[in-house]
């Protein structure tokens, strides 16, 4: 790790509990939220007949996958097979605290959770495939433009009818 990616995930764990923080979070949200409304569609399908995927900036990847650019920050994405075990993934993101999602991805990667629900009934399917990007991402153009568009591109392929997004 270099020594940029130890000072950003000793700050992230030094100013998470700092209420002052979170409110400027807050305000900013706000601030995007003025930018005009949140488009809505209602959802009129079962859960049991759907099929799930999972997409999180949580900063997920495969050991044989690079590692995000925690230093400038990067607007691309990782592909997450839906059968891979999670103690095989690995976090490269250094601007949260990393410490609860490496114990268990669940948390902010819930595929054994969509799993389970799929051995129950209760969910159709889990999608083949699930998206990790890296929260910090200043080229916001690049985000809108091409990451997210790929990615719902990628789910329409396949079939995929709803998506948890976890942020990290």
């Amino acid at each position: 790790m270099t020594l940029k990616g130890m000072v950003d995930r000793t700050v992230a764990r030094a100013l998470a509990p700092v209420p002052r923080v979170q409110r400027w979070w807050a305000r900013r949200a706000a601030d995007a939220e003025a930018a005009g409304p949140t488009p809505w569609a209602p959802f009129g399908r079962r859960f049991s007949e759907c099929r799930a995927a999972v997409v999180t900036t949580g900063g997920f990847h495969l050991p044989d996958q690079p590692g995000f650019d925690c230093d400038r920050g990067d607007p691309t994405f990782r592909e997450i097979p839906g059968d891979v075990p999670l103690a095989d993934l690995r976090i490269s993101h250094t601007h949260y605290d990393t410490r609860d999602a490496r114990a268990d991805p669940n948390i902010l990667l819930p595929l054994d959770r969509l799993r389970e629900l799929v051995a129950e009934g209760a969910l159709g399917s889990v999608a083949p495939t699930h998206y990790s990007l890296m929260g910090y991402i200043p080229q916001v153009e690049a985000l809108v433009g091409e990451t997210a568009p790929a990615i719902v591109r990628r789910m329409g392929r396949e079939e995929v009818d709803l998506a948890l997004l976890t942020p990290a």
